[in-house]
């Protein structure tokens, strides 16, 4: 199993046993994550699958940028990678919503 299918994994068991914050459960539903799958002949399939919510994506976006252009010159290693982090999370969801929505690609 790659490191992909691991992270899933990772993912399902810890909304499974509730190691799982809401907001990550919101995040991981809003782009359409499979919860469960079940085997169909020699393939396994998401047993439910939901449409990405758009809207919800443009929130995240937004809440994961608002205020991480601010840090104070004491911030530590650990928050400025944290921020960094998020702001790239941000990036790659807005390239995805701009291909969802059909939006070429920004200049």
């Amino acid at each position: 199993m790659g490191l992909w299918g691991l992270w899933v994994g990772t993912q399902r068991q810890d909304y499974k046993v509730g190691r799982m914050s809401q907001f990550r459960i919101d995040y991981l539903e809003s782009i359409g994550f499979a919860w469960t799958r079940k085997r169909v002949g020699n393939e396994w399939l998401p047993d439910h699958y939901s449409e990405p919510d758009l809207e919800a994506i443009a929130r995240i976006i937004e809440e994961t940028r608002s205020g991480h252009d601010d840090l104070p010159p004491s911030a530590t290693e650990v928050l400025r990678t944290r921020m960094n982090v998020g702001r790239r999370l941000a990036e790659a969801l807005q390239e995805y919503l701009d291909k969802a929505n059909g939006v070429a690609d920004r200049a």
